[in-house]
């Protein structure tokens, strides 16, 4: 069976079975498992953006999530974490700070992030064979070295690599696009 036809269970990265914990995997298949692929599981996501600098010592959930709006709560839980340990008061540049916004405090923007939490469990499709509630395998980039993360198919569509990438302008564009395969 092709790699692109597997029904995946969840979303999160692929390991081989004998190096993640039993507690911190899911098995790769929806429904009954099959034979050929039972040496591979889900275990947590290796996105960079879950373990980049001091995310790496945080007490997160990096999964693997059984269904996209636990991803996406996840995602917001990363954010108010970051937030509560190292936000501090800021004033937008230009040409946001034309607009009046003044300082923003750290509390306000995780008490932003608690209000889309309360929406997240809405934002996916809620028949779970829509489109974009199907897992596909994703690979940020084709340079060697980069993992491969399987999420959902409404967050593959193409969001702007700056999100993925800090440094963006030094980003070739030929590998700007995320590869479906």
């Amino acid at each position: 069976m092709k790699l692109s036809k597997i029904p995946f269970s969840a979303t999160g990265s692929l390991y081989l079975l004998k190096d993640i914990a039993s507690g911190a995997r899911m098995p790769l298949c929806k429904g009954t498992e099959l034979e050929e692929h039972k040496e591979f599981c889900f275990g947590p996501t290796a996105d960079y953006m879950f373990w980049y600098g001091r995310i790496a010592a945080m007490n997160l959930n990096r999964g693997p999530w059984q269904n996209p709006a636990d991803y996406l709560k996840s995602r917001a839980d990363k954010e108010i974490e970051w937030t509560h340990l190292y936000g501090k008061p800021i004033e937008p540049d230009f040409p946001y700070n034309a607009m009046g916004l003044g300082v923003q405090q750290p509390e306000d923007f995780s008490q932003l992030l608690r209000q889309y939490q309360t929406i997240t469990p809405h934002l996916p499709p809620e028949d779970p064979a829509h489109h974009f509630n199907q897992l596909v395998l994703c690979h940020p980039d084709r340079t060697p070295g980069y993992n491969a993360i399987i999420q959902p198919h409404i967050l593959t569509a193409g969001y702007p690599w700056t999100f993925e990438c800090s440094n963006a302008e030094a980003v070739p564009m030929h590998i700007a696009q995320k590869v479906l395969v």
